[in-house]
């Protein structure tokens, strides 16, 4: 994965790829999910749960690090993260669901971490 951005800071420290605001994992995806003001959703988890804890979140295109994985063990990956793919089709940055940002950020957001780099096309457009 040459020339892909890096995960310059991640700042979900429950994650198991995340050590000392620094992301570990090979190939971070990001994925998007609308939300609609007032309306919770699902968390989605990989480890056969059904069901995740109800967030709400206010209205607009909400891009969530899909790579992220809760545990309270670190990996011990030498490597840098990098982003290996984005499907937020909203995002300024997102062309050909490539990550064409110089780095991004990974934020913590209560049971989920999200990119802290999303940019909005639309708003970008307006300014």
């Amino acid at each position: 994965m040459e020339n892909r951005p890096r995960v310059a800071r991640c700042e979900a420290a429950d994650c198991f790829h995340s050590r000392a605001d620094s992301c570990y994992a090979p190939a971070v995806e990001v994925g998007e999910h609308l939300h609609v003001e007032g309306q919770a959703h699902e968390i989605a988890h990989e480890h056969g749960e059904e069901h995740g804890p109800m967030e709400l979140h206010g209205p607009g295109h909400h891009a969530h690090c899909l790579t992220y994985q809760s545990d309270s063990q670190h990996t011990e990956r030498p490597e840098a993260g990098q982003v290996g793919g984005c499907r937020v089709n909203a995002c300024h940055w997102n062309d050909g669901m490539l990550c064409t940002a110089p780095s991004i950020m990974v934020v913590q957001s209560d049971h989920h971490a999200d990119c802290g780099t999303f940019e909005s096309r639309a708003e970008r457009r307006a300014a």
